[in-house]
């Protein structure tokens, strides 16, 4: 995952381990942000090693500490070019 500020052309990286696909990520917004990047950064991603898929929380403004949350799914999910969309509303367990 890279993160390129436009302004100063740095790019901060993560790199997640051997076997791990990252998939499109989303950015959602904190509650009353001010900045750009003061939000998370949502993605899904399939431990291709041991074939589960997670979500990958991370702090966009430091996506270089690694996720701040990693939530392991219930489900098979296949790799993607771009995000998928649906009605359906999921439910906790």
């Amino acid at each position: 995952m890279v993160k390129i500020d436009n302004e100063t052309e740095k790019e901060t990286v993560y790199r997640f381990p051997d076997g791990f696909l990252p998939h499109e990520v989303v950015f959602a917004e904190r509650p009353g942000a001010t900045a750009e990047d003061d939000g998370w950064l949502l993605g899904p991603v399939l431990d291709g090693n041991a074939n589960i898929a997670n979500l990958s929380v991370f702090d966009a403004r430091d996506i270089e500490a690694g996720p701040v949350y990693t939530g392991t799914l219930n489900h098979h999910l296949p790799l993607t070019f771009h995000g998928c969309y649906t009605p359906r509303v999921g439910r906790p367990h």
